[in-house]
């Protein structure tokens, strides 16, 4: 399936560090404390990576650099997109 597919390769890109942000992901992460560092972390610690209809996005479960929960809701187009984290 398609969906699949774009799965893993959202997850390969987060573990790399290979995304863009979208500003609101941006000011998010400024207002929450979080790093480019702990979103690769969620990439390496992943407990869920889910397709969300309503929102057309990737919402992915996992544990930041200091092993504390966060998620990350991101879309592929023609790359990894982070939109907000929380």
């Amino acid at each position: 399936m398609v969906k699949d597919i774009f799965k893993q390769m959202v997850l390969n890109h987060l573990k790399r560090g290979n995304f863009l942000f979208r500003k609101h992901a941006l000011i998010r992460m400024q207002e929450r404390g979080v790093t480019k560092d702990d979103i690769i972390s969620v990439g390496h610690s992943c407990h869920s990576i889910e397709w969300q209809d309503k929102h057309q996005s990737y919402l992915v479960n996992g544990d930041d650099s200091d092993s504390l929960p966060l998620s990350i809701a991101c879309i592929y187009e023609d790359g990894t997109i982070i939109v907000t984290v929380f």
